[in-house]
């Protein structure tokens, strides 16, 4: 027969097993139980204290674990967009890509040095110019080359209202760089070309378009009669602007008559 020294020896171990087993297999979701044993008899609570101490320390193990796959992790949106770039340097997948990459937006930010180098290619122009849009001011980066592609008589006027576009979507900052690159290719504007370029300017990005349209002004035919249209379709927005308009010396009465319209809407409140 055991002694009572004994049999409590015996009942301690015996429960610190218990906890323990208990405590390995079930893990966090035994720390409640474990946490009412630590408040009973003595045996018990030690038992459950250090139990406690275990689940804790591989609870916290566990969440290190996890952090570091985490950060290990690839980025599943870049591996994408390095994909779909990737496919842009494939005639047959260039268009597919392009799409995909537009579907993202801002996520593609990743994908623009691939598309600057896309424009190069006419057939595909439109969707890199879109995509680009789509990727908003992340893109800026590719503003100059959008801005390159009103340089000679390359461009249809279907282009340069695209480009417009483009230049647009990225914000204000792309556009500040526009009066000056006007102003080193004086000749290179059709009329067509010079109203659908700064219809969308306006269209796009509203009352920010006016310090381009104030540059135009100043510009060739094409552009200044461009610009006071522009003028005009921005209306009581930008009455501000008004004076500028006013004081711009049209040669001929249609271009009198253009200003005589736009000034009407800018007061039109």
């Amino acid at each position: 027969m055991l002694s009572a020294t004994e049999s409590g020896k015996t009942t301690r171990n015996n429960i610190g097993r218990w906890v323990a087993r208990v405590a390995e297999s079930i893990g966090r979701p035994a720390i409640p139980y474990l946490l009412a044993a630590a408040q009973d008899t003595q045996p018990r609570r030690k038992a459950a204290t250090a139990a406690l101490k275990v689940v804790a320390a591989d609870a916290a193990s566990v969440r290190r674990a996890t952090r570091r796959s985490q950060a290990e992790r690839p980025d599943p949106t870049a591996a994408r967009v390095g994909r779909l770039s990737a496919m842009l340097r494939h005639e047959r997948q260039r268009d597919y890509a392009l799409r995909q990459l537009a579907h993202m937006g801002p996520e593609a930010r990743a994908a623009v040095p691939t598309l600057v180098a896309a424009l190069r290619d006419r057939r595909s122009r439109y969707t890199v110019l879109k995509t680009l849009g789509a990727i908003g001011p992340d893109a800026l980066p590719a503003a100059p080359a959008v801005l390159d592609l009103l340089d000679g008589s390359s461009p249809s006027v279907s282009e340069r209202a695209d480009a417009a576009d483009a230049l647009g979507t990225m914000g204000v900052a792309a556009l500040t760089a526009v009066p000056a690159v006007l102003h080193e290719r004086p000749d290179d504007f059709s009329r067509e070309g010079a109203l659908a370029f700064f219809q969308t300017i306006v269209k796009r990005v509203g009352p920010a378009a006016v310090p381009v349209l104030e540059a135009a002004l100043r510009d060739t035919r094409s552009r200044q009669l461009g610009a006071i249209r522009g003028f005009g379709e921005l209306g009581p927005d930008v009455a501000s602007a008004a004076p500028a308009l006013a004081s711009f010396v049209a040669d001929d009465a249609f271009m009198r008559d253009e200003v005589e319209k736009a000034l009407r809407s800018l007061r039109s409140r």
